[in-house]
């Protein structure tokens, strides 16, 4: 889960130096690294190559810094033990939101069919942002669908790597992306953890 990823970062976060590769003791930090295996293990060989350890390293990296954009307050590239607590409640209070609306059996914890429903909601909810993204952007005849016609125009320069997005969008080859289509592309990409992955929906940062 993202709370345990999260969990390990705070350990991290009293030191502004850049991170080195985690690796906690225990059934938690096994779990992590399974984690990260399933992640970024693209190979399937069960370990990190360096190509995939820089791209883990990168990656939290990018988390570090956006906890620390959220949660340092005093601008000291660190977090110290008021902001550390500020942290550990919000994901107190978030992990009982998802409890609330997750645990479907009331036992306190996620099983792993709750949790597979988690990340299927998270996965449409930000499906959703980015397609409203795009109606907002390119949607000209407010339709609530885009066509390649809406798209094209505001992709120069990489008018075949966005044609092949919407083509992998486009699931019924109708011409147009609607919002039910787009999710259902977003969650084929998830499935897919290994290996070569399906060509990724449109996003609307990447069309200018």
């Amino acid at each position: 889960m993202r709370l345990m990823m999260i969990g390990w970062l705070v350990l991290l976060m009293g030191a502004p130096v850049a991170m080195a590769q985690p690796g906690p003791d225990g059934p938690r930090g096994e779990r992590f690294r399974k984690r990260m295996l399933r992640q970024f293990d693209k190979n399937g060989d069960g370990k990190l190559s360096p190509a995939e350890r820089r791209e883990m390293r990168a990656m939290m990296r990018l988390r570090r810094r956006q906890m620390l954009k959220k949660f340092d307050t005093n601008k000291d590239g660190r977090l110290d033990q008021t902001e550390r607590q500020a942290m550990r409640a919000q994901r107190r209070a978030r992990r009982q939101r998802m409890l609330k609306k997750f645990d479907k059996n009331n036992d306190g914890k996620l099983d792993r069919s709750e949790r597979v429903a988690m990340r299927a909601h998270r996965r449409a909810s930000r499906a959703i942002k980015r397609f409203d993204g795009l109606l907002k952007k390119h949607d000209r005849n407010r339709d609530g669908q885009l066509s390649w016609a809406e798209i094209k125009p505001n992709a120069p320069g990489q008018v075949k790597r966005m044609r092949r997005r919407f083509t992998a969008s486009d699931a019924d080859g109708n011409g147009v992306v609607t919002r039910d289509e787009f999710i259902k592309a977003a969650h084929r990409i998830n499935r897919t953890r290994r290996g070569k992955r399906p060509r990724r929906p449109m996003r609307p940062g990447k069309v200018r």
